[in-house]
């Protein structure tokens, strides 16, 4: 990304790529514009901190999307 000067993606992930995608957004959050994920599992359900950080009150805010 840096090479090539980009700031910020857009990430979909389907089955184990969702699994990836969650992994990419928790480790650089500042890369990541938005997340869609399809299929795979929610890998914040075994960090508690981590899923209440990321939990989101206000449906309106959401930039990431998950469908299990």
């Amino acid at each position: 990304m840096n090479a090539e000067k980009i700031k910020k993606i857009h990430i979909v992930g389907i089955s184990l790529g969702a699994v990836l995608a969650q992994d990419f957004a928790n480790r650089y959050p500042e890369a990541v514009n938005s997340l869609a994920c399809f299929g795979g599992y929610d890998i914040n359900n075994f960090d508690k901190k981590m899923q209440k950080e990321n939990h989101l009150t206000d449906t309106n805010d959401a930039k990431g999307f998950c469908f299990y």
